[in-house]
């Protein structure tokens, strides 16, 4: 195994490959104290390999942590960002997706619309349908 300081920096077209097999990117809900419902742009990629996360989190910011083990599933390393560095972020991959194109529209265009609560439940209702397994 190759030691992971001695891993060379990762074009875009890598990042974007790698988070288009094993990337999520989601329109999410969050209620506030008083009871205001709120839309907003989440992606991520979960993975076994610690030092992937990094890689994002250096490049595109956002928080990286762990999922802890359970039964027979090794640790995960997970690397998340919302709101404007998602859009960001899929804005800058976009041109190399094949998988996650269509999602990553959507969320482009959820993006641009945020502040139309009707239009933002449609991209998030079209989210859903994309993001289920077996699509």
């Amino acid at each position: 195994m190759l030691e992971e300081t001695n891993l060379e920096i990762p074009s875009l077209e890598y990042l974007a490959g790698l988070f288009d097999g094993e990337g999520s990117i989601f329109i999410t809900s969050t209620t506030n104290k008083y009871g205001k419902h709120h839309l907003y742009l989440r992606v991520g990629i979960n993975i076994t390999n610690k030092y992937i996360p990094t890689l994002y989190h250096n490049r595109f910011g956002g928080n990286i942590g762990t999922i802890p083990s359970r039964g027979n599933r090794k640790i995960q390393w997970y690397w998340r960002v919302s709101g404007e560095d998602a859009d960001n972020f899929i804005k800058t991959i976009q041109p190399y997706l094949l998988i996650k194109k269509y999602q990553a529209q959507i969320a482009i265009d959820f993006y641009n619309n945020k502040d139309d609560y009707e239009l933002s439940l449609v991209g998030k209702e079209l989210m859903g349908i994309l993001n289920r397994r077996g699509l």
